[in-house]
């Protein structure tokens, strides 16, 4: 029998899968599984893709914690800012899986890949089968190592429990550290200035998003956090934690020691990629991929923040970590690795993957996260700096243009 989702054109007839020029041989597809590993933003949308593009067979969606996929954004701004429930951050609510007929597996672990057998080995004893394989597995923080690192008061940002326990972290006048002057250690500090908490941000380069921004942009963020109470150190490294049993202070690379009730870390994620590498695909910063989203094995493909691959804008490999990156390439994996009709899979085809590489999409107002800020920032060649106003009328406003080009 022909392979079900071969690197040819797959069309419908009916309730099955006809592969043209292969003697009109057809497959049903209601007979296939399809398993995704990993229930985050990727993932999530991957499942709803897959249904949507009129896949009807079994859809497994397996992931480690206890909540249906969410979006990240929130979990450094609305929801350490305000005291709402977690249900805002789902992508759906919890039904709409197995309204779908997706099966939502929860709280499970992958183990292991069985790839020429074709299944998975599960936490809670199970092996399961598939005929295609999607692994949207994400990262895992990057921890600091540390004197004090493994006391109480030391938080990373990664999943909603995380951001549950920051939370209740955020008291008024409450002392807060954040290591790492990143996306996430910003957003975190306005959320935590929000909540009436003085807050020290330290950044050991020498301008905060180094990873992404011109200095000119990190410097100008910056002076927005400083004009809303945020201390901004640059420049400055931190030796050890200090404390019995808790946190109490951070003792920085120049000598300085800050007081702190609870550390927010944000210093970056690692790919989990260890899956991958362990069932033999090829690894390398990420799984690698072709622009098809197909590893190294022809019936797994990977999606997100884990998937290393060709980006025709830059001419190079790059692994994104945005929540635009992981639904984009979660919903277009789908649609090459599961059947749709007249779905081209051929190089040149105009199904390659182009994501863009900016961080921010065009028109995004940064104030969702940054103190009712209305920055812009345009994508193409660089970064730039539209305009920036801030609604507390003792700031004064900024505007032009300031530009750096992308880095990933």
């Amino acid at each position: 029998m022909a392979a079900l989702w071969p690197n040819r054109i797959l069309a419908y007839k009916g309730n099955r899968l006809a592969e043209p020029g292969a003697g009109g041989e057809e497959i049903m597809a209601r007979d296939r599984t399809f398993v995704i590993a990993g229930a985050g933003h990727a993932g999530g949308r991957a499942a709803e893709a897959m249904r949507s593009q009129g896949f009807d067979g079994r859809i497994v969606l397996i992931g480690e914690e206890n909540y249906p996929p969410y979006e990240r954004p929130p979990l450094s701004k609305e929801l350490l800012r305000d005291d709402d429930g977690v249900e805002r951050t789902f992508l759906n609510p919890a039904e709409f899986y197995a309204g779908k007929g997706i099966e939502h597996r929860p709280g499970v672990r992958v183990e292991g890949i069985e790839a020429a057998a074709h299944r998975l080995r599960l936490g809670d004893g199970e092996t399961l089968g598939y005929d295609k394989l999607l692994l949207t597995t994400g990262g895992r923080v990057r921890r600091l190592t540390l004197p004090g690192a493994e006391l109480g008061g030391v938080h990373y940002l990664r999943g909603i429990d995380d951001s549950l326990a920051i939370r209740k972290a955020l008291v008024r006048d409450a002392s807060i550290v954040i290591i790492g002057g990143g996306f996430i250690g910003l957003e975190v500090a306005a959320s935590a200035r929000a909540r009436g908490c003085a807050v020290s941000v330290i950044e050991m380069q020498d301008a905060l998003l180094g990873r992404v921004a011109d200095p000119e942009i990190g410097r100008l963020l910056a002076d927005v956090h400083r004009a809303h109470g945020v201390e901004v150190l640059t420049g400055v490294g931190v030796e050890r934690f200090e404390g019995e049993g808790r946190v109490r202070r951070v003792v920085c690379s120049n000598g300085r020691a800050l007081d702190a009730d609870a550390v927010i870390v944000g210093i970056g994620i690692i790919p989990n990629a260890d899956l991958a590498a362990e069932a033999g695909l090829e690894v390398d910063n990420g799984i690698v991929v072709d622009v098809f989203g197909q590893t190294s094995d022809a019936d797994i493909h990977a999606a997100g923040d884990v998937a290393n691959h060709p980006n025709p804008i830059l001419g190079h490999r790059v692994r994104l970590e945005s929540w635009q990156n992981a639904q984009n390439q979660g919903m277009w994996r789908a649609t090459c690795a599961a059947p749709a009709p007249l779905t081209p899979r051929s190089p040149g085809s105009g199904r390659t993957n182009t994501t863009s590489t900016c961080r921010w999409p065009a028109r995004r107002k940064a104030g969702t996260g940054w103190y009712g800020a209305a920055i812009r920032l345009l994508p193409g060649s660089s970064f730039s700096i539209w305009k920036a106003t801030w609604s507390s009328p003792s700031t004064p406003s900024t505007s032009g243009a300031r530009s750096g080009s992308p880095r990933t």
